[in-house]
């Protein structure tokens, strides 16, 4: 596995990460996904160690972060929707100033793409809008070879264009066997190009699924009201009426009478809407339902 979490909890002030396993093999990218707060930008600083570990254990590519913590880093490309750097320096300060902790950093390459990324190598990182300081640091990571990513809401103030730029460029780094953990609330995007989709809640993680197991953990279903209301409790983890009709996201279940209702697979935002709703309704009762299967 590149990419494994055992046990791992982590409290910050009133909030804890509660007991996360997380495992995800080489050359693929997995979705984080979650309502805000729920813990994923935690998660991520824990797993590159700007955070210490309260207990469990954080393995990249094998090696263990506490224990191997200069290797590890050495292998993690980071582009956070905070800027970690300092912003005082300029797109080369940058370069020059940290290129040297990693063995397989390129100045030759980090002047290419930040000149494709549009970037100066005088201007000062403190002068860069949000989205640039996003190209900044892709433009850092990709050029020190990284197998693993690890990615907090990096497309949330890219323009269209760079956005498909950006997963164009994935792509590539997943064809040479890269691992991408990536959060996002552009769940559209991880409908497309996620292979696994992990959802974090109140800072438990629900799931770790690939695509086709998580297509067939949930269904959503349509039909009349009374419909609706037929179907077995224990299945329904939430539903939504309206004047014409509605619809509920379920757990499947061999049976004639799901014949009745239009069946879809839902996507990622239309999963987190219901089981948001449906904790709320129902309590923990659902999530355990939810996280058994």
């Amino acid at each position: 596995m590149s990419i494994e979490v055992t046990e791992l909890n982590k409290k910050l002030g009133s909030f804890e990460l509660k007991n996360i396993n997380l495992q995800i093999p080489s050359g693929y990218i997995c979705g984080l996904i979650g309502e805000n707060g729920a813990g994923k930008t935690t998660l991520l600083k824990t797993m590159m160690g700007l955070y210490g570990l309260d207990a469990g254990s954080v393995r990249l590519e094998g090696k263990d972060l506490e224990n191997r913590e200069k290797e590890v880093k050495n292998n993690l490309g980071i582009v956070m929707e905070e800027c970690l750097y300092e912003d005082y320096l300029t797109v080369e300060g940058l370069g020059k100033g940290y290129g040297f902790c990693y063995t397989g950093f390129s100045m030759e390459e980090y002047k290419k793409y930040t000149e494709e990324f549009g970037l100066s190598f005088k201007q000062k990182i403190k002068k860069l809008s949000e989205g640039m300081k996003i190209r900044l640091q892709f433009a850092f990571a990709l050029s020190h070879h990284p197998t693993i990513y690890l990615m907090d809401e990096p497309t949330a103030n890219l323009d269209e264009e760079f956005r498909k730029r950006f997963w164009e460029i994935c792509s590539i780094e997943l064809e040479r066997g890269a691992t991408i953990l990536i959060s996002s609330h552009l769940t559209e995007d991880l409908d497309k190009k996620a292979d696994y989709i992990s959802y974090l809640k109140n800072g438990e993680l629900l799931f770790c699924k690939d695509r086709e197991r998580l297509q067939e953990s949930f269904l959503l279903v349509k039909g009349e009201n009374y419909q609706l209301r037929n179907l077995p409790k224990d299945k329904v983890i939430s539903r939504e009426e309206g004047a014409f009709g509605g619809s509920a996201l379920i757990l499947p279940w061999n049976s004639e009478k799901l014949k009745e209702y239009q069946i879809e697979t839902p996507n990622l935002r239309q999963l987190m809407y219901y089981l948001a709703k449906g904790e709320k309704e129902n309590g923990t009762i659902t999530m355990e339902k939810i996280s058994k299967r």
